[in-house]
């Protein structure tokens, strides 16, 4: 996982993508459930998106690697912390033999006829 001042990023693959939540005001949000495929200690966790970038999460499914840049928030309420961790970035990434890439999956090769 890389750390660029407030925020941070890495390739996770979705496990569950939850029911979008609107309110009122237009506020909306999505919470993605991934992992970090660790073959020993595997963590899964979920990432909320809110507002336009919701609609940038509902594109992928279960299964599909995400690259996602991401800021951890913690707030207090009536005495007890909470933490939270906002993605603002989304997008495709291709997981081969551990290494990841960003970016749009290559095509599957065509069938010759």
């Amino acid at each position: 996982m890389s750390k660029r001042n407030n925020s941070y990023e890495d390739v996770f693959r979705v496990v569950a993508v939850g029911q979008e939540k609107s309110f009122p005001s237009g506020f909306r949000r999505i919470e993605l459930l991934v992992t970090d495929d660790d073959p020993k200690y595997p963590v899964t966790f979920p990432i909320d998106f809110a507002n336009d970038r919701v609609d940038k999460a509902l594109a992928f499914q279960p299964g599909d690697h995400v690259a996602v840049s991401f800021s951890i928030a913690g707030h207090e309420y009536n005495g007890r912390h909470f933490s939270t961790i906002r993605g603002f970035k989304i997008e495709r990434a291709v997981k081969l033999g551990g290494e990841s890439t960003v970016g749009p999956q290559p095509a599957p090769p065509q069938p010759q006829t």
